[in-house]
């Protein structure tokens, strides 16, 4: 009987181990900015100001802790990466949505104007780790992604 209650209660601590979602600390979005930008061969971008941000996005300053928000330096490139520590995970939740509207809204204006854009705007990746969310969208989105990846090995 003994042994049968320590193999249910192994089993149990063995399902539920693997059902917690790892939680990573990753460096601050203006670093994971630089290692992002790196990675994906980012060029002539253009850093957003905090204004800048929430008239494009609608995210207030008073929602995050701190962020890196760049968009491509010339006009026919898809590229933009936002990458804000919210001040919480309600917030982060919050971001996370407000950052899936953006790529959609992206989509919506390259499908009447830039068209040759659509495949680099459909592969967009929206995360959220932790209180850090970022929006990913460039050619070479999956050396961008490629960073992430490397905090959860």
């Amino acid at each position: 009987m003994f042994r049968r209650i320590l193999y249910f209660s192994v089993l149990c601590f063995l399902i539920l181990s693997g059902c917690t979602k790892t939680t990573v600390e990753l460096p601050a979005p203006d670093i994971l900015y630089s290692d992002v930008a790196e990675a994906a061969m980012l060029s002539e971008m253009i850093e957003l100001t905090s204004e800048e941000l929430q008239n494009l996005v609608g995210i207030d300053p008073e929602d995050y802790v701190e962020f890196a928000a760049y968009q491509a330096g010339w006009g026919t490139s898809a590229d933009e990466i936002i990458i804000i520590q919210a001040v919480d995970s309600s917030k982060a939740h919050d971001i996370e949505a407000k950052l899936k509207e953006r790529v959609e809204h992206k989509r919506k204006s390259a499908e009447s104007y830039l068209t040759e854009n659509l495949p680099i705007i459909d592969a967009a990746i929206v995360r959220c780790d932790g209180n850090t969310v970022s929006m990913l969208i460039t050619e070479n989105i999956d050396a961008a992604n490629s960073v992430y990846e490397k905090f959860y090995k």
